[in-house]
């Protein structure tokens, strides 16, 4: 009826998401990649996006695993206008329940100007201004007795301004506001690394630069 409307995807409300097929199935000894087509729907079905998302994983070396995220978000309406909140949009990576359930006191994050900070200690947009547009941000947990670190990779062709916020449960990312229409989808980039041990701060930016570099 050309009416606005304004919907959820997050928490299904007046949306949903189906998948529709795998356009790329590969794996072998070094890696394994899908790209999967992603129909965003309202509640009667109608399509108002379609999303091509390519989930890469592969081994920097034993037990250090790289996850790289792709997503390409089309439309055929006029416009579709995206938003929503630092913990409820984006990007975002979440350890496992037992984080939240038993070890939140022990997680502590690092970040590019600071560094690791102390267990236990959150920064979140918009209470802390400099969680903008930052081009990496790590998490280190504790899951069944030993100690995880997630690096979060941004890449700088995103939309910006980007905002971050973070969790002692485990949860961290950033989301961005844009808009796309038929002539200009959205298309983002991030990058994961997951790995059992911790890791300091010169070790995250050159990270942070490889990934920059090899896209």
């Amino acid at each position: 009826n050309g009416k606005p409307v304004n919907i959820d995807t997050w928490h299904c409300k007046r949306a949903y998401q189906t998948h529709e097929k795998f356009i790329t199935k590969t794996a072998n000894k070094q890696e394994a990649f899908h790209t999967a087509e992603i129909a965003w729907r309202v509640d009667d079905g109608t399509v108002f996006a379609t999303e091509h998302r390519t989930l890469r994983f592969s081994f920097l070396k034993e037990g250090f695993l790289q996850v790289d995220f792709q997503s390409k978000l089309s439309t055929d309406q006029e416009e579709v206008q995206l938003d929503g909140d630092p913990q409820h949009a984006g990007f975002q990576f979440r350890a496992s329940n037992e984080v939240a359930t038993k070890t939140s006191k022990e997680t502590y994050y690092i970040r590019p100007v600071e560094g690791i900070d102390t267990k236990g200690k959150t920064k979140n947009w918009p209470q802390d201004k400099d969680m903008t547009n930052l081009p990496w941000k790590a998490q280190s947990v504790v899951v069944g007795g030993n100690r995880y670190t997630t690096l979060y990779l941004e890449h700088p062709a995103n939309p910006k301004p980007s905002f971050y916020s973070e969790r002692d449960y485990g949860r961290f990312g950033s989301y961005f506001k844009t808009k796309i229409t038929p002539s200009s989808p959205l298309v983002v980039q991030y990058r994961l690394h997951i790995f059992q041990g911790e890791m300091n701060q010169k070790e995250c930016e050159e990270l942070s630069q490889a990934f920059i570099k090899s896209n």
